[in-house]
């Protein structure tokens, strides 16, 4: 079913003010933690949670979600552009096709969908950054990333979103409306005078 404890070293941990962490294994039979349960009761209903939910799924539903975990990134976007009939045939769907093998396949293709995690990703960006990568083509290849693995934890192939405690630097696009413009506005009308008839 999973277990519980502090992190501390205390020498009486029921009594310190610790927050208590629970270890489980996830429906695809990765060991997972999560901490931040301030009394043991708690931990232990979300540790009786995880194994209801666990114990609920169909034993087909479960081996789909552990195959669709073990695919490689390359192989899920592939899957994931093929599935997006509605933007295929457009600009979206070449912009997309460009992102991942020009930026997406090379760096992360090799890593399995379940294996990707909050540093991986960070170290994805630092290495974007590094090859001075356009601040506009890093929001987009980073938003396709999002997309991809927000669809992995729709489809249960990842437990939870990697993407959430990543912190990107704000991109403010420069389009036509917050650039200054350089034609010469027309002088502004003069009143008429008041003529008396």
């Amino acid at each position: 079913m999973g277990s519980l404890f502090k992190r501390c070293a205390c020498v009486r941990p029921a009594r310190c003010p610790h927050n208590y962490t629970v270890r489980y294994r996830d429906l695809a039979g990765r060991q997972r933690e999560e901490g931040g349960y301030a009394t043991q009761q708690t931990a232990r209903d979300r540790l009786v949670d995880l194994y209801v939910t666990k114990r609920g799924a169909p034993a087909a539903l479960l081996e789909g979600r552990r195959r669709l975990g073990r695919k490689t990134f390359s192989e899920y976007a592939e899957n994931w552009r093929t599935r997006q009939r509605h933007v295929v045939d457009y600009s979206t769907g070449r912009s997309y096709r460009s992102h991942l093998t020009t930026h997406l396949h090379p760096e992360l293709g090799n890593y399995r969908i379940e294996a990707i995690s909050p540093l991986t990703i960070e170290r994805f960006i630092t290495g974007m950054e590094r090859r001075n990568v356009k601040p506009g083509t890093l929001h987009n290849v980073y938003g396709l990333l999002r997309t991809v693995l927000l669809d992995a934890v729709r489809k249960g192939a990842l437990n939870s979103d990697p993407t959430l405690s990543i912190k990107t630097h704000p991109y403010t696009p420069h389009g036509p409306s917050s650039r200054p413009s350089n034609t010469r506005q027309p002088p502004p009308a003069k009143p008429m005078p008041n003529s008396a008839w």
